[in-house]
């Protein structure tokens, strides 16, 4: 049993002792990553979108229900939101929370995707999933708030 807890220990330490540097590494300007985001449908009015936002500071929005815009938008230059999301993820410790919060098949609520993932240089559209988080109902706080932020950041751009 001591043996079972030291391992377990050893790994909790080295999982924290790496998420600095994984932060690190996404503000690295030659590493390519996307953080994609997506808010699915629910049985009200709630939007349905998908945000992908790159290393380069270009943020692809494709809106389908109930957003300011339905359809591809792009925009450049968004350098600050990208910032400000890696910021925001460091401080809620994005890659130490669960990989899905809620409840599996539920059909009447809006279900959200939080994605970070390592594009490879040498395939196209390939990459490795950095983080995965999924939620419907039951989503913790910090990861409320910066839902909430980043739908007001949207809004601002005019895309919510």
């Amino acid at each position: 049993m001591k043996k079972r807890l030291g391992f377990l220990a050893i790994a909790v330490m080295g999982l924290n002792a790496c998420s600095p540097t994984i932060y690190k590494s996404l503000q690295d300007p030659s590493m390519a990553w996307n953080f994609d985001y997506s808010a699915g449908a629910c049985l009200g009015t709630c939007p349905n979108f998908e945000a992908s936002l790159s290393e380069s500071g270009t943020l692809h929005f494709k809106g389908k229900n109930f957003t300011q815009h339905q359809g591809d938008t792009i925009l450049l230059n968004q350098s600050l939101l990208r910032d400000s999301v890696l910021a925001k993820l460091e401080r809620m410790a994005f890659f130490q929370m669960d990989t899905f919060y809620g409840h599996e098949g539920l059909m009447d609520a809006a279900y959200y995707s939080f994605e970070i993932n390592k594009l490879d240089q040498d395939s196209e559209g390939g990459g490795t999933n950095l983080k995965s988080v999924k939620a419907n109902m039951e989503i913790p706080q910090e990861l409320r708030d910066f839902q909430n932020w980043y739908h007001d950041e949207l809004r601002q751009l005019g895309l919510l």
